[in-house]
């Protein structure tokens, strides 16, 4: 049975509910008095909904406490078609009701919010959620959240701070994650006009938000390179890998800029110490910590298979694992590739790291693809 059909039958039976007739438009005699019958509703084509089907439903269907919830399911439906436009017609024509409950006028108001954002009227969306958040409404912290992606699009991190704040004790570890890297964005423009004290605070407060927060200390050894401190930036970038070895390639890209050669040199022994790289995403880590360069070259994505070659001259062959012919055609495969990094979170593929994926804005979930165990146990992974 169709989806228009189902959700046609479930209008009907509200309506029935409400004492409300379907049938065609006629007029019967009962004991002399007259009874008008509702015109006929057609359902919604949801595969291609028309503005005029919907305008039917509403010309006819009046809004009443036991309707109400028969619209909604219908400008659910379309927003989940990406018909944006129409389910903010359905929207529209219920706000304010009168007849309507305060919370079911409140959840109309972030529906529709919603839908203007999603249909890029940012001050719109915007209007409508600080309403609801001056009405302390039970959807107070739905319309932070919505705010906070607002600021987000429009790279107002300061915003994004206020109201990421106003979570108070109800904020998530991931609303903590997006608030330390806000205060990350606000240290790298800090570092960009040489604001380096500013910077520093910035990036105190991203920690404060998240100890484990890769780029704040990565940032921080930034920092301490620019004050001409090496010794406290090593530091800094080991707390770095300690806390998220998956990124450990942005270390190599970070110290391949350095024109101190002895300090890139000083930061590959370090490697060596770290406990935990085990986590870091390859089944070859073991290995690659022992050639500086090489790891140095994976850092830069130069992953083909003279690198796989190189692996195998230097490596003791008894502890190699056996199907090295996998490794290299993953590695030509990979060159050949447009893209380099893959968010974990909704499998968006792109050609450099971003800390919020372009797509699901997640934070800090798109990493390197290199992945050598998935490859070799020919699991080619890819999260959705």
């Amino acid at each position: 049975m169709s989806l228009e059909v189902v959700l046609f039958i479930a209008l009907a039976l509200i309506l029935l509910a409400a004492g409300i007739t379907i049938g065609r438009k006629s007029s019967l005699s009962l004991s002399g008095s007259t009874v008008q019958t509702v015109p006929v509703i057609e359902p919604i084509n949801f595969a291609e909904p028309s503005d005029k089907s919907i305008q039917q439903m509403m010309d006819q269907l009046p809004v009443t406490p036991e309707t109400v919830k028969a619209y909604l399911n219908v400008a659910k439906t379309l927003r989940q078609k990406g018909q944006y436009d129409q389910s903010i017609m359905v929207y529209q024509h219920l706000f304010g009701r009168a007849n309507l409950a305060k919370v079911v006028n409140q959840e109309i108001q972030l529906h529709l919010a919603q839908d203007y954002y999603n249909l890029g009227l940012s001050n719109r969306s915007e209007s409508l959620l600080m309403n609801l958040v001056r009405e302390n409404s039970v959807f107070r912290f739905k319309a932070i959240a919505e705010l906070v992606k607002i600021y987000e699009q429009q790279k107002d991190w300061q915003n994004c701070i206020h109201w990421g704040k106003q979570f108070g004790r109800k904020i998530s570890e991931q609303q903590k994650k997006a608030l330390s890297h806000h205060f990350c964005e606000l240290a790298e423009v800090d570092i960009r006009k040489r604001a380096y004290a500013s910077a520093e605070g910035h990036l105190a407060k991203a920690l404060s938000e998240n100890k484990q927060s890769f780029r704040a200390w990565l940032l921080y050894a930034r920092l301490m390179v620019l004050w001409d401190h090496p010794k406290t930036a090593m530091k800094y970038l080991q707390k770095a890998i300690q806390a998220n070895p998956v990124f450990i390639a942005e270390v190599f890209s970070f110290i391949d800029q350095q024109e101190v050669a002895s300090f890139a040199r000083d930061v590959r022994e370090m490697i060596h110490t770290i406990s935990g790289l085990e986590k870091m995403p390859s089944v070859m880590a073991d290995k690659l910590v022992k050639d500086k360069q090489l790891l140095l070259s994976l850092g830069r994505q130069e992953i083909n298979s003279k690198v796989v070659q190189l692996l195998i001259n230097q490596a003791d062959l008894s502890n190699v694992p056996a199907d090295l012919t996998a490794i290299i055609h993953w590695t030509d495969k990979h060159l050949v590739s447009h893209t380099s990094h893959q968010c974990s979170h909704c499998g968006f593929e792109l050609n450099k790291l971003e800390w919020q994926c372009p797509s699901c804005k997640s934070w800090e979930t798109v990493s390197d693809k290199l992945d050598w165990e998935a490859q070799l146990s020919g699991n080619h992974r890819k999260v959705f």
